[in-house]
């Protein structure tokens, strides 16, 4: 038996998958898998769906899976991912998880539930895997992996849903819900998307509250190195780059941003 909350069971119906790629929206932190292919179709997805469904679109940060109200099966997630980066300690479990490929399934009759984001978050680069987690996981002594699509995992410890995690990470990054042009990782848009993920967290946040100098230089730096490099538009390259002028953008004067920010930062 498998639980999402303690009083929320499901069980899984192998060998199936939700046949979307995933998306990785940084504006809003956000992780999203779903068939749709514009906000409004996916507004409509959640509201006809039951299970931890709040409204993604008015920012409640409370982490949507989507079950049909029909059949029971899962059919969209949308994940808030933390801006606390933290070594579990205990990422060896991921070598020895029974992994299997597989689909969720509720109850139709079950209630309502809330699904808090986790705290923390941390990639690793050996897996090429963004994972995200809480207190609980950092306690657990096995797993168990159910693949929900080719990129998104849930993970399991006895049963009990303790994390996900999402493959590939950077070649998902995308500034719309449409659909996307898949990209294949290079090292350099890897050694970019780990840079950013270690630099822009809540700590950086909050220096960047109080215009700090060298944090402003840290992600100026890093953009330019992206310039420097040439990006396709719509890439997720290109992504990057302009989610690092935006975060500049939003919380530095434009005096404090003069010069430091090369061509194609718009």
């Amino acid at each position: 038996m498998f639980s999402i909350t303690e009083d929320i069971p499901v069980r899984f119906i192998n060998g199936q998958q939700i046949p979307a790629r995933a998306r990785i929206l940084p504006d809003s932190l956000m992780m999203v898998l779903s068939t749709q292919q514009s906000i409004d179709a996916m507004e409509k997805e959640m509201m006809d769906a039951i299970g931890s469904v709040e409204d993604w679109l008015h920012m409640s940060r409370t982490d949507s899976l989507a079950f049909d109200a029909g059949t029971g099966l899962l059919k969209a997630v949308s994940f808030y991912y933390p801006e606390l980066n933290r070594d579990p300690g205990n990422l060896h479990l991921l070598k020895t998880a029974e992994k299997t490929v597989g689909i969720p399934q509720l109850e139709t009759d079950a209630p309502a539930f809330e699904l808090i984001p986790f705290e923390y978050r941390y990639y690793q680069e050996e897996r090429d895997l963004l994972l995200c987690f809480d207190d609980r996981f950092m306690e657990v002594e096995q797993l168990q992996e159910i693949a929900i699509s080719n990129e998104v995992s849930l993970f399991f410890s006895n049963g009990q849903y303790c994390a996900w995690g999402v493959y590939h990470p950077e070649v998902l990054l995308t500034n719309h819900i449409g659909a996307t042009t898949a990209y294949n990782a290079d090292a350099f848009l890897k050694a970019c998307f780990q840079e950013a993920f270690a630099l822009i967290t809540d700590e950086t946040v909050e220096q960047m509250r109080e215009h700090d100098g060298q944090a402003l230089r840290k992600i100026a730096a890093l953009h330019n190195r992206i310039v420097a490099h040439g990006a396709v538009v719509d890439s997720p390259l290109q992504v990057l780059k302009e989610w690092l002028f935006s975060l500049a953008d939003k919380f530095y004067r434009e005096k404090e941003l003069d010069g430091l920010f090369n061509e194609g930062s718009a």
